[in-house]
């Protein structure tokens, strides 16, 4: 499915090094989740998600709290509901499925209620897909995909476009994929460097020797 645009503030707002304290606070709520997972105690699915959710809350705090003022990364709330502020933008966070294999477009948070909030019925007409343009999307979900065997596998930040009857979310307007466990890049690819302004090496100005005067013949 071809991924339309999200607009130029999308782009100026989750830079690499934005996108890279995202993936960073949801590799160490993996991390605790798996280390505290415990099957052989009841542990599951279930309680691994619901761990994982608020280790995913602590850390995406801790990256809010450490981050420059410029990139205005702010809690909006922890609870009930965990909403995160970076620039223009409001995120959600929830875990959409198990592994990178799955197609992000078919995978959508499981609960009810708290993620169809996100869904700005402004932006959609029924059957027609937007009405005033992806650009002005300001609702995001920071979608992950893992597990407590092989723990975080993949990473998107979507515009919920839809939800079904039972108010969870049923379609995405845009994804975009910020960390894949398959791809060797990782995280999405950083801005290129600078290149050093050129220096210009001038050509070396060769002057022959001086031909040695051979000495007069002997006599």
């Amino acid at each position: 499915m071809e991924n339309p645009s999200a607009g130029e503030l999308f782009e100026q707002t989750f830079v690499p090094a934005t996108v890279e304290r995202l993936v960073r606070g949801l590799r160490r709520a993996y991390e605790t989740a798996c280390e505290h997972h415990e099957p052989e105690r009841g542990g599951n699915e279930s309680t691994f998600g619901v761990s994982l959710y608020h280790y995913a809350v602590h850390e995406l705090c801790r990256e809010a709290a450490r981050a420059p003022d410029d990139v205005g990364m702010e809690i909006i709330s922890k609870q009930p509901l965990f909403r995160l502020e970076i620039g223009a933008f409001e995120l959600a966070c929830h875990r959409v499925g198990l592994s990178e294999r799955e197609s992000i477009w078919s995978a959508f948070p499981k609960n009810e209620g708290a993620a169809c909030l996100m869904v700005e019925r402004q932006l959609w007409l029924p059957g027609i897909g937007p009405a005033i343009g992806l650009e002005h999307a300001r609702k995001l979900i920071l979608a992950h995909l893992g597990n407590a065997d092989e723990g975080m596998r993949a990473v998107y930040l979507c515009i919920p476009s839809k939800t079904d009857s039972h108010g969870r979310i049923a379609g995405w307007g845009f994804a975009e994929p910020l960390f894949r466990a398959d791809d060797k890049a990782g995280v999405r690819p950083a801005a290129k460097p600078a290149l050093l302004p050129e220096v210009v090496v001038e050509a070396p100005v060769v002057t022959r020797k001086p031909k040695q005067i051979a000495h007069e013949a002997a006599g």
